[in-house]
């Protein structure tokens, strides 16, 4: 656990995500492990309820990460880690939005699945060519063979990922 500030690691229409993640209210810890994805509750509740389509189709979870576990933003004035919080939305677009109406707000927090496929081949481009490097683009290969394996999977059962990019695969 630790208390390290929590920066944006990436934003889409519904939600600004952190890492670390930010603090849930009432918590005075945080799981460096882990994200945390700012979201409207109603939009929150939403894509929880697609996780659990997910979690049955694949329940071995050979193709993402879990069920996220949905907390209540911490932004009470008084604490010194919603604090932490209020610093680290500001860097959000939806950041007046939250300032506003708060307790209309839910963190999902999930497993950090590390990089994503943007900024994997952003920091592989420029690096030389060796042996080490040629591993980790034989690696990459074979992750990506199991994300259309994944792909294949879901779509077997009759569901599509709408939202498939770059930023959105870890």
């Amino acid at each position: 656990m630790s208390s390290m500030e929590s920066n944006v690691t990436g934003e889409g229409t519904y939600g600004c995500v952190h890492h670390p993640p930010l603090y849930c209210k009432n918590s005075r810890t945080k799981d460096i492990k882990m994200i945390s994805k700012l979201m409207e509750t109603y939009e929150a509740n939403k894509e929880l309820t697609e996780y659990v389509l997910i979690d049955k189709i694949d329940r071995a979870k050979q193709f993402y990460l879990g069920i996220p576990k949905k907390c209540a933003l911490g932004y009470e004035e008084s604490n010194k880690y919603a604090e932490s919080n209020r610093k680290a939305i500001k860097n959000c677009k939806m950041n007046k939005e939250v300032e506003e109406f708060p307790e209309d707000y839910s963190l999902l927090l999930m497993k950090n699945g590390g990089l994503n496929l943007r900024q994997f081949s952003q920091k592989m481009h420029g690096l030389e060519k060796n042996n080490e490097n040629k591993q980790k683009m034989e690696n990459f290969w074979i992750e990506c063979h199991r994300l259309f394996l994944g792909i294949k999977k879901f779509l077997d059962s009759g569901y599509i990922h709408h939202d498939l990019k770059p930023q959105n695969i870890v």
